[in-house]
Formats: structure tokens, sequence, C-alpha cells
């Protein structure tokens, strides 16, 4: 990356932003919501917002032993992962919700002289909406998460070879969201298909080794098993940390 400063900066500039934009109209459509304080109101919003970068921050922070490689993280590790769950739906939700109130609004300035309600109805209306949508998807992906599946394809190769069977998986992501159990859950069903090769497609750690090495995420890998070995290749997480 040849310029982090700006990319990072550029970046907070739009998520914050984003959470100003959704958090305005949330208020709008919602008496309770509008008669928060302020000051309580935005204190609670940074807060949330900040929860899946302050792990990554306290451990940049965080001082190096000399008996240790890594620096120790400076919070506990279930806390640790409560926040980058938390912060990592908070992010999903304001991609999904600044997206779905944008659409929302413009459909009011296109078309609001044929609407039948008044603007302050359908502030509250599609305020209701987008986050019930929000909420379904996220509770979606969540599912989806927790829940892998295996795809099978049939590939043909010119020339006669002898079946070959390959099991392929990326974007892991092992550290304070996917850890000990979800590890072994991956490692068992890629162990299931019997495949003569596996292959890590990148990305199978996040950015930070200390969650990964506080479960020994190394020993979980090592469990993988093919008859012609286990592969993997870097992706572009495991560059963003220059210890990794």
């Amino acid at each position: 990356m040849r310029n982090p400063f700006l990319f990072f900066g550029s970046f907070f500039l739009v998520y914050s932003l984003a959470v100003l934009y959704i958090a305005r109209r949330t208020r709008q459509g919602s008496r309770r919501l509008a008669g928060v304080d302020n000051r309580l109101w935005y204190s609670g919003l940074t807060l949330l917002s900040a929860a899946y970068f302050l792990p990554r921050l306290l451990a940049s922070q965080a001082p190096t032993t000399a008996s240790a490689a890594y620096p120790a993280t400076l919070l506990p590790a279930s806390f640790e992962s409560l926040l980058a769950w938390g912060g990592g739906l908070w992010l999903a939700a304001v991609y999904y919700s600044t997206l779905l109130f944008l659409l929302a609004d413009l459909t009011w300035l296109g078309l609001s002289r044929w609407l039948p309600v008044a603007k302050p109805v359908f502030r509250v209306r599609s305020a209701a909406g987008v986050w019930l949508v929000v909420t379904a998807l996220c509770g979606y992906g969540t599912y989806n998460a927790l829940t892998p599946v295996v795809t099978e394809y049939d590939v043909a190769l010119p020339g006669q070879f002898e079946p070959f069977r390959m099991a392929a998986v990326s974007d892991v992501h092992l550290g304070r969201q996917v850890g000990d159990w979800r590890l072994r859950q991956l490692v068992d069903l890629l162990n299931a298909q019997q495949a003569d090769a596996i292959v890590l497609l990148g990305d199978t750690i996040d950015d930070d080794l200390e969650p990964v090495q506080a479960f020994n995420g190394a020993a979980g890998l090592r469990r993988l098993s093919a008859r012609w070995g286990v592969y993997a290749i870097m992706g572009n997480h495991e560059y963003l940390r220059k210890r990794g």
C-alpha cells in the first residue's frame, strides 16, 4: 500500500459521515430516540463505531516482552472476541443501512409528490423498514458464517490424468472473531472430504497473530490431513501487519 495514511484517513472520514447520517435518519424515525440527549446518543454511537478497531489499536500499543515474540494483548480474549463480533456486525449494519437510507431518501426526493404519506410519516416508516432489513441481512450473514457448506465442482483438463480431489478454502480470517471452535469445525469439515490435497487460498489469518497464538491456531491447522499435502498462499491480510 503506497499511502496507508491516505487510504485509512479516507476510510474513517467516509465511515464517520455514514455513521452520522444513519444516526440522524434513525432519530428522525423514532420519537423515543429523538428525546435522547445528544451527548449520550453520539457518545454511545462513537463507542459502538470504535468497537471493531479498539482491540487492534490496543494490540499495536501493547509492549513486547523479552520472552514473547509478539506483544501481549491488553484485553481479555473473551472481551476482545465480543468487541470484534459486535463491531463487525455494526460495520455491516452501517454499510447496509447507509445504502438503504440513501435509497429511501432518493425515493422521497423523486416521488414525494405522488406518495400518499407526509414526510414525517415516511421517515418513520422508512427507518423501521431499513432496520428490519438490516437486522435480517446481518442475521442471515451470521448464520452463513457459522454454518460453512461444501460446494463441489468437476474440472476437466486436457490430456489424461488420474482423478484428483482437491479441497480449497479461502478467507478464514482466524483471529478475534474466528476462534478455536470454528477452526476445529473447519478442519473437521475439510478432512471429511478425503481430498488428495488441501489448499488455503489466502487470508487464513485476519491481521493480528496474538489472538491466533492465544488459542494455538497453528496446532489446529496442523490437524489438516491430505494424501499429497496441505498448501497455503498469502492474502492481503497476512501483509497488514509487518510483524506477521
